[in-house]
């Protein structure tokens, strides 16, 4: 499955799972907070001389602070919280 190249696998439907819907998948991954979110990749196809490109759709894409590098933080949000042990 290319799914690695977007993120590591947590869930599929049943049809992605038995490769009976070869049109997309459905799937649930995780992401890693230090790399880009990918929204497309090529794939190399020995019947093919030219590459496949694959488009990537996320139904919900968390909010990523770069500075911590962690999702559904705002590095803006924890430097505004006054220091209450001053």
């Amino acid at each position: 499955m290319v799914v690695i190249m977007v993120g590591r696998l947590l869930a599929c439907d049943e049809q992605t799972h038995n490769n009976t819907k070869l049109d997309y998948a459905q799937i649930c991954i995780e992401l890693d907070v230090s790399l880009l979110i990918a929204h497309s990749f090529q794939l190399e196809y020995k019947l093919s001389s030219d590459p496949i490109i694959v488009m990537v759709e996320y139904e919900w894409k968390p909010q990523a602070c770069n500075t911590f590098k962690i999702f559904e933080h705002s590095y803006k949000a924890s430097v505004e919280v006054p220091n209450l042990f001053r």
